[in-house]
């Protein structure tokens, strides 16, 4: 099973979207989301059984998920948009 996902974020060496994710099982919202924290940690895309609070919104095949329901379940080709939203970095 195969599903693509596409963010409005990048982190160079880490995740520069659009990413495929292969599963050889079933999936849901909550283990792709899972699958994304394990490649950008320092992102709370998911806080244990709940929504993170980096994560905005999601669209699965350009409809937005209007209820933020983990339990979602992803079909072979789906395209997951996430949008974070994070603090502006200092720096200078």
């Amino acid at each position: 099973m195969k599903v693509t996902v596409n963010a409005n974020f990048r982190i160079i060496n880490h995740f520069d979207p659009p990413v495929t994710f292969e599963f050889d099982h079933r999936v849901n919202l909550k283990d792709l989301l899972r699958a994304l924290n394990n490649i950008i940690p320092t992102l709370k895309l998911l806080e244990g059984e709940s929504w993170g609070d980096d994560l905005m919104a999601v669209k699965i095949n350009e409809f937005p998920l209007p209820v933020f329901d983990l339990n979602v379940e992803l079909r072979d080709g789906d395209r997951i948009y996430i949008e974070i939203h994070m603090e502006p970095l200092g720096g200078g």
